[in-house]
């Protein structure tokens, strides 16, 4: 493996983590926003 094999790959590598780093923090803060919105006004069920 020469490298320039090894540079690009390590670079799509990082493109790939990065990516995915943004993708589960935006879909886990969706998520959360959404967990958060459904249980409002479940607190008066509770009394």
């Amino acid at each position: 493996m020469s490298i320039h094999t090894s540079l690009a790959n390590s670079k799509a590598v990082m493109f790939g983590m990065g990516f995915g780093i943004l993708f589960m923090a935006f879909f886990g803060a969706l998520w959360a926003v959404t967990g958060i919105i459904g249980l409002q006004g479940w607190d008066t069920l509770m009394y």
